[in-house]
C-alpha cells in the first residue's frame, strides 16, 4: 500500500515537469509577438557605398577618380558602421530574459525537519508587448536609416572633394604646358638678341636682359612643375590611395560649361542638402521619441508557472499566474515636453536654414556666372589677340622693326592673359564644385567623362 501511495505521488511530480517543459517551449507562439525585420521598413541599405571591384589604375579621367572613392577608407568605415547598427536593430523588439525562482516558505513546525515547509520552484518569462516591441524596431530602424546617411554623406562629400582636387590638379597641368611655352617663346627671344648683337644692332645688354628673362621664365616653369606634383599628391590623398606620378591626367577644362535653370537647382538643394536631411531625420527621430516614451506608460507582463512541494503532506501542486508592472504616467510628462520644443525648435531652424542656404546658393551663381563670362572673353577674344601681338613683336624685333621693350611687354601682356584665363577657370570650376555640393546635382561629370585633353603630358 505504501509502495502503491509512492508511485502515485512520483507520478504526479512527472506530470507537472513535463507541463511545466511544454509551457516552456510553447510560451512564445502563445504570448508574444513575432518581430519584424529591418527590412520591411522599407530602408534599403546603400549598395553603392560598398568597395567594388573598380580598379583605379587604368588611368586618371574624373570618372574613374571618383570610382575609387568606393575603396576610400573613410566610406569603408562608415559602412562597417552601417552594417553595426544592421546587426544591433535585429535584436529590436526581442523579449528579456527568463527568469528561474526557488524559494521555502514556512519554515518550522513541531515535527522535526522543517515539517511545515513549503519549497516552490517556480520559472517566469516576459510577454512581449505589441507597443513597446514596435516602437523598439522604428527606434533600430531610424538609428539605421541616420547611419544610411551618413554614410551617403560622407560618400558625396568624398566625391566633391576628389572633383575639387582633380580640377585644381588639371589646371595646373595646363599652367606647365603654359610655362613650356613661354620658355620656347623667350628662348626664341634670347636667341634673337643674341643675333641683333652678334651683327652690332644692338646693344650687348639687350642678350643680357633676354638671358635674365629666359632664366626667370624656366624657374617660374620648374615652380608650377613643383606645384603640378603636389597637387597630384594631394588627390591622391582625397581618393583614398596614391597614384603612379608618371600617369597623365584625362580632362580639360572649359568655359564651355552651363548650369540648370534655378528653380531646378532649388529644388535639388531643398531635396539632397545634408542640412534638410537632417532635419528630416531630427523630426523623424522625435516622432519615434514620442512613440517608444508612450510605449514606455504601458504595463509590462510576464507569465509565470512552476511546482510547489507541501512537507507536510508530502503533495506537490501546481502554480501559474501573470505579474505586471504598474508604470507612472506622470514620470514622462517633462520628456514628451521636451520632444514637443524640440519639433518647434527643428522647423525654425529650417526655416532659417533655407533663408541661409538660398542666399550661399544664389551668390555661386553669380560668381559661377560672372566667371563663365570672364573665361569665355579671354578664350575667345583676349588671349587670340594676346597672341597676335606677341607674335608680331617678336617678327619685328627680329627684323629691328621693334625694340627688345615691345616683344618683352608683348610676353608679358601674354604671359598674364594665360594666368587670368586659368584663374577664371579654376574660380569657374570651384563655382560649380560648390553647387553639386550644394544640391547634389553633377555638373561637370559628364563633361570630363567624355573630354581628352589636347596638350595632357607627363610629369
Amino acid at each position: 500500500m505504501v509502495s502503491l501511495c509512492r508511485l502515485r505521488h512520483f507520478s504526479r511530480i512527472f506530470v507537472t515537469v513535463l507541463f511545466t517543459v511544454f509551457l516552456f517551449f510553447t510560451c512564445d507562439s502563445v504570448f508574444s509577438t513575432t518581430p519584424e525585420s529591418l527590412d520591411q521598413t522599407g530602408i534599403t541599405p546603400v549598395r553603392a557605398m560598398t568597395p567594388n571591384s573598380a580598379t583605379c589604375d587604368t588611368g586618371l579621367p574624373l570618372s574613374e577618380v571618383l570610382a575609387c572613392i568606393a575603396s576610400h577608407p573613410a566610406l569603408t568605415a562608415a559602412a562597417l558602421n552601417l552594417e553595426t547598427a544592421t546587426a544591433i536593430g535585429h535584436d529590436a523588439g526581442k523579449r528579456g530574459p527568463d527568469e528561474l525562482f526557488l524559494g521555502t516558505e514556512n519554515i518550522g513546525g513541531d515535527l522535526p525537519g522543517y515539517s511545515d515547509a513549503e519549497t516552490t520552484l517556480t520559472w517566469r518569462r516576459p510577454i512581449v508587448e505589441t507597443a513597446r516591441a514596435r516602437a523598439a524596431r522604428k527606434s533600430a530602424a531610424q538609428a539605421r536609416k541616420a547611419m544610411i546617411f551618413e554614410t551617403e554623406r560622407i560618400a558625396w562629400r568624398l566625391s566633391i572633394d576628389a572633383q575639387v582636387a582633380f580640377h585644381k590638379a588639371l589646371g595646373l597641368r595646363d599652367l606647365t604646358v603654359t610655362a613650356g611655352e613661354l620658355v620656347v617663346l623667350t628662348e626664341e627671344l634670347a636667341r634673337a638678341a643674341r643675333e641683333r648683337v652678334n651683327v652690332g644692332v644692338a646693344p650687348e645688354n639687350e642678350a643680357i636682359k633676354a638671358d635674365m628673362e629666359l632664366t626667370r621664365a624656366r624657374t617660374e616653369q620648374r615652380h608650377v612643375i613643383a606645384e603640378f606634383a603636389q597637387a597630384k599628391i594631394a588627390l591622391g590623398r582625397a581618393i583614398g590611395r596614391p597614384f603612379g606620378a608618371e600617369r597623365p591626367l584625362v580632362g580639360t577644362l572649359t568655359p564651355d560649361l552651363a548650369l540648370p535653370d534655378r528653380n531646378v537647382l532649388l529644388k535639388g538643394l531643398l531635396e539632397r542638402h545634408p542640412v534638410f536631411r537632417e532635419e528630416n531625420l531630427a523630426l523623424e527621430e522625435n516622432a519615434v521619441g514620442k512613440e517608444k516614451l508612450r510605449a514606455e506608460q504601458r504595463p509590462e507582463l510576464a507569465f509565470e508557472t512552476g511546482i510547489r512541494n507541501l512537507r507536510a503532506d508530502r503533495k506537490m501542486t501546481f502554480v501559474m499566474g501573470v505579474t505586471a508592472s504598474l508604470p507612472n504616467h506622470s514620470a514622462s510628462t517633462g520628456a514628451l515636453t521636451a520632444l514637443s520644443l524640440q519639433r518647434k525648435r527643428i522647423e525654425l531652424e529650417s526655416g532659417t536654414a533655407r533663408l541661409t542656404l538660398e542666399a550661399e546658393l544664389d551668390e555661386w551663381i553669380a560668381r559661377f556666372a560672372a566667371a563663365r563670362e570672364t573665361a569665355l572673353d579671354l578664350r575667345d577674344r583676349i588671349l587670340p589677340a594676346a597672341r597676335n601681338v606677341f607674335s608680331l613683336a617678336m617678327d619685328g624685333y627680329r627684323l629691328g622693326k621693334t625694340d627688345q621693350l615691345s616683344a618683352l611687354e608683348a610676353r608679358k601682356s601674354l604671359l598674364e592673359t594665360q594666368r587670368e584665363l586659368q584663374h577664371a577657370l579654376d574660380d569657374l570650376y570651384q563655382s560649380a564644385s560648390e553647387i553639386e555640393r550644394m544640391c547634389g546635382i553633377c555638373l561637370v561629370g559628364e563633361a570630363h567623362e567624355s573630354t581628352r585633353a589636347s596638350k595632357s603630358n607627363e610629369y
